[in-house]
């Protein structure tokens, strides 16, 4: 089952929580969890009681999960726009060319597409654009083999 789906608990006003995914490689990514609070600049690793409280929830979701093999923990800061709760896609007030796109929360990925076009609209309102003498149109896709 973990092979061909992604899950994850029913979402609470906090974001959709712990997730259980495939990834290409054929290993499982499990997380992540919030810590409200933390300065920008706390680059601190996972803790150990972080880690157990994603296996407790992850396990609600696949109970024979063994996370006791886990091989990576990753730790990111995600921005949060206090200002307005929301997305911030905006030029850069020094480079308009420059496009910031911050406070991406829960649904950043299914939101992705409308942020991009947004970003896209931003650029085009430029109208610096050139194009580039050796673009290629179209580019041979590639892709990870899974073993």
């Amino acid at each position: 089952m973990i092979n061909d789906h992604i899950l994850f608990m029913v979402p609470t006003i906090h974001g959709k929580g712990v997730i259980v995914a495939p990834m290409l490689d054929g290993h499982v990514l499990v997380g992540p969890t919030a810590e409200e609070g933390v300065a920008k600049e706390d680059t601190r690793l996972v803790s150990v009681q972080k880690f157990e409280e994603v296996a407790i929830i992850a396990k609600k979701i696949i109970p024979d999960l063994r996370t006791e093999r886990t091989c990576f923990v990753f730790s990111g800061s995600r921005s949060i726009c206090v200002e307005t709760d929301d997305f911030w896609i905006a030029a850069s007030s020094k480079d308009k060319r420059f496009i910031n796109i911050a406070g991406i929360a829960s649904p950043g990925l299914s939101s992705a597409p409308a942020v991009a076009q947004e970003a896209v609209a931003l650029i085009r309102a430029q109208r610096e654009m050139t194009k580039k003498a050796n673009f290629v149109q179209g580019r041979e896709t590639i892709m990870p083999t899974v073993e």
